[in-house]
């Protein structure tokens, strides 16, 4: 018999397990007959584990089954206490207890802490695409964590990562919320097998609960803006009458700006789109107001007697007040045989209010809207000015791979971590780029055994060569990365070894002058003053070994961000005092568009957020008589993304020869559908970032 095994002890081997033979919360039938006991009843239990084989066998009375079966058209993966049977854990630098009761909805839950990219890592026995989707339970900052889907057999095949907040709105760390996933642009021929949650740059501690797969899944909402920051989307009108409107107040405001209204006694806001709104299921938008005082109905702009009742916006929500902003949801009810083009938000009385992020909203699962609203595919137009920019001296991408597989130390070649292709790079040559940053781990270059003051490993340093000379012999420049965030086996590097480090990695170079040293990729929690320390003394110790033709990157703590560079980071305060005997130093700064400057989301605060971002960092380069270069550059392929990243090139071109060039993150072979990607010739970034983001500015 197969009975519920109950949590009474097993705390270590069921961590241990990666396979559980017995089924949770459902006492099994005991006779052939298929009766079910009468609790109370005491049953046994039998635990395998796959790998090291380990049996162990325990009993438990159970005082209560449950009533039903889980749904056929879900399928666990984890409820209370470990996983399901036919799933293993391939998680990787994460403490992770399956038995967690410190926030649980049932008797546990699983509690993740993850060091930053490390994940939580769930292999199933069936493929991902034989369901609909995947349904969990999760309280965590949703900032930090990310979602994506691997194959077990195959590491490339693997989806973009999607943050938390993309999938679901209200997620905090204290309480559960529900989150579906469809799995409808999953590949077929994939064989995705493996769910990871994964945490981003600064780490993430978190609760799963209720995984499952789903035979059905209701598709996500889809949304249109009308009003971002500062001003109406393309394809919108203002028709307001009686009103003073500021499309950019800072009164009260979540983004950038809002949207003020002063109306008079029924004057109103009123916007008129291009398209008809019965092509939409509703409009949603945040407000603070006098609920009393202020309704909304909808209206035609060519039959003025057409349009809706009025709807007060105290009907809507009671949560509603002028003092902070509340989200509403107006369905587009009997819109379908309309020509309702205009949203009005109509003042009762004088009044003033205040509106953000006004959306239209598709509901695939609706049947009221004609048809989904069609993406926008119009090329994003340079408005840069031709005169006065000056020319990228390098200008290019990141290579990444060979620091793939962090945790696996030194790794297996094509297992663990690969090298750029030769073809990659062909590629962008032939385009007009000219450099390469070629990202590498340093556990794997200069071996545990012997340190950072050690020989080097004669074979990963010959693939490094090997990509280098490729880049080099063909006119390019070939950046090297340690791409470890000043740490060396999960310690910091001190002064000493990272000097050491660098002398004997700049004598294998130093007769090549399209070689770049970059000191060190995205220090972190270490103060500005101490990487300064180690930074001119890799400097100076490079200079010593005769290397003193190549350029030098130098990077600050906080991630090196251009946008923390003069404030929170501390790097402005010191890194101006940086030194070099052959004055052949750039300042390296990155720096990513979406809301937390991590670059794990696709969605850019704003369309000119990328010239926002570097202004203060450019500032400080004239200011300290500095030249600057943008390691990394990054961000979704949407209209606000390429605006976004066209102004911040244009800034750059056009503050005197301040800025080196910039590099897009990231080029690679092993990126699969990463949203970035753009690894020729199909990555994610090659359709619309390079032609109407990156090769503008060559």
């Amino acid at each position: 018999m197969k009975a519920a095994l109950v949590s009474f002890g097993l705390a270590a081997l069921a961590n241990a397990a990666n396979v559980w033979e017995a089924s949770f919360s459902q006492c099994a039938p005991i006779d052939t007959a298929g009766v079910q006991p009468t609790p109370p009843v005491t049953i046994t239990a039998t635990v395998t584990t796959a790998g090291p084989t380990v049996t162990a066998t325990a009993t438990k009375t159970v005082d209560s089954c449950a009533t039903s079966a889980p749904s056929a058209d879900t399928v666990a993966v984890y409820t209370d206490g470990a996983l399901a049977a036919g799933w293993q854990d391939w998680s990787w630098d994460s403490v992770i207890d399956y038995a967690a009761t410190d926030l649980a909805e049932g008797a546990s839950s699983i509690s993740v802490t993850s060091t930053a990219w490390a994940a939580v890592s769930l292999k199933g026995a069936d493929l991902l695409s034989n369901y609909a989707g995947l349904t969990f339970d999760i309280a965590a900052d949703p900032s930090t964590v990310q979602v994506y889907f691997q194959s077990s057999a195959d590491d490339t095949q693997q989806t973009t990562p999607v943050a938390l907040s993309s999938l679901a709105s209200g997620i905090t760390p204290d309480a559960f919320t529900t989150v579906t996933v469809s799995f409808a642009s999953l590949d077929p021929t994939q064989t995705l097998d493996r769910l990871n949650f994964q945490a981003t740059a600064n780490g993430a501690t978190y609760h799963l609960d209720n995984i499952a797969l789903v035979k059905k899944v209701t598709a996500p909402l889809q949304f249109t803006d009308v009003y971002v920051d500062d001003a109406l989307v393309s394809g919108w009108e203002d028709w307001s009458w009686s009103s003073v409107i500021d499309y950019a107040s800072t009164t009260l405001a979540e983004g950038k700006s809002s949207l003020q209204v002063v109306a008079e006694a029924f004057g109103a806001l009123s916007l008129k789109s291009d398209t008809l709104l019965n092509k939409f299921s509703a409009v949603q938008f945040d407000v603070a107001a006098d609920p009393t005082q202020v309704q909304v109905y909808f209206q035609s702009s060519t039959d003025t007697t057409e349009s809706t009742a009025n709807i007060l916006l105290a009907s809507v929500s009671s949560a509603i007040t002028p003092s902070a902003f509340t989200t509403v949801k107006i369905p587009f009810t009997d819109f379908k045989d309309t020509t309702l083009d205009r949203i009005n938000v109509q003042g009762l009385s004088n009044t003033t209010f205040v509106l953000d992020n006004i959306k239209l909203v598709f509901d695939p699962a609706d049947p009221s809207p004609t048809s989904p609203p069609p993406p926008e595919t119009t090329p994003i137009p340079v408005t840069c000015p031709t005169e006065g920019r000056t020319k990228f001296e390098l200008f290019g991408v990141n290579e990444s791979g060979a620091e793939f597989g962090s945790g696996k130390v030194p790794g297996v070649l094509g297992t663990d971590y690969t090298w750029p292709t030769t073809a990659s790079v062909d590629f962008f040559l032939a385009k007009g780029f000219n450099t390469f940053r070629i990202a590498f781990l340093m556990e794997r270059i200069a071996p545990l055994a012997t340190g950072l003051t050690g020989p080097l490993d004669p074979t990963y340093l010959s693939g490094l060569s090997t990509i280098a000379s490729y880049i080099t012999s063909n006119g390019g420049f070939a950046v090297l990365d340690p791409h470890n965030y000043m740490r060396y086996n999960n310690t910091i590097i001190s002064t000493d070894d990272f000097a050491a480090f660098w002398t004997t990695l700049a004598t294998v170079f130093k007769d090549d002058d399209h070689i770049i040293f970059d000191l060190q990729n995205e220090p972190h929690d270490i103060p500005a003053a101490d990487v300064f320390d180690r930074s001119q003394a890799a400097i100076n110790a490079i200079r010593a070994t005769g290397a003193t033709k190549q350029l030098i990157l130098v990077e600050g703590t906080s991630w090196t961000g251009a946008w923390t560079w003069t404030t929170s980071s501390g790097n402005g305060d010191v890194f101006g005092a940086i030194t070099d005997p052959n004055n052949n130093t750039a300042i390296e700064m990155h720096q990513y568009l979406d809301i937390d400057g991590s670059g794990t989301n696709g969605t850019c605060v704003s369309s000119t957020i990328g010239s926002e971002r570097i202004a203060s960092a450019t500032q400080w380069l004239k200011d300290n008589n500095l030249k600057g270069f943008l390691g990394e550059i990054g961000g979704g392929s949407n209209d606000d993304c390429i605006r976004a990243i066209q102004g911040a090139l244009c800034d750059m071109q056009l503050s005197g020869g301040t800025w080196l060039g910039a590099l897009w993150w990231a080029a690679g072979p092993w990126w699969a559908a990463y949203f970035m990607s753009i690894e020729p010739s199909n990555g994610a970034a090659i359709a619309r970032i390079l032609p109407e983001a990156l090769e503008p500015f060559l």
